[in-house]
């Protein structure tokens, strides 16, 4: 039997959301984010729940990182059009959107984010 515990369980819609590509935790351990094919979703930890799930029909979000359960950094894949592989999408739950994007000339490689800097990683460089 599955935990109650797990994603599937709390998310009937977690077949919806597809492939899982990336999953990431707040810098306070207290939320985690996931990517998936389809979109992404935030739980809390404790007590476990969903906060959130945003699905998008051509959304591969395969790099992802979280501040706060409100800010989110989003990188998607080359073959899709929602959140592309060189560009990363500042995500802040309480505008329900994208609030900023970071454009670079090669794909973006790595992500993080915390009070102070959001750091991104590309084959010829690291911008702060």
């Amino acid at each position: 039997s599955k935990s109650n515990n797990s994603i599937a369980a709390k998310n009937p819609l977690i077949g919806n959301l597809n492939e899982l590509l990336a999953v990431r935790f707040s810098h306070n351990n207290n939320f985690f984010v996931c990517g998936f094919s389809h979109g992404f979703s935030i739980h809390q930890v404790q007590p476990f729940k969903e906060v959130t799930t945003r699905q998008y029909y051509d959304a591969n979000v395969e790099l992802i990182d979280m501040f706060e359960p409100d800010l989110i950094l989003l990188v998607g894949s080359s073959k899709n059009s929602n959140f592309r592989a060189d560009k990363v999408s500042l995500w802040e739950e309480s505008i329900d959107g994208i609030s900023r994007e970071l454009k670079f000339s090669s794909p973006v490689l790595g992500v993080q984010i915390n009070a102070d800097f959001i750091i991104v990683a590309t084959n010829s460089t690291v911008s702060i």
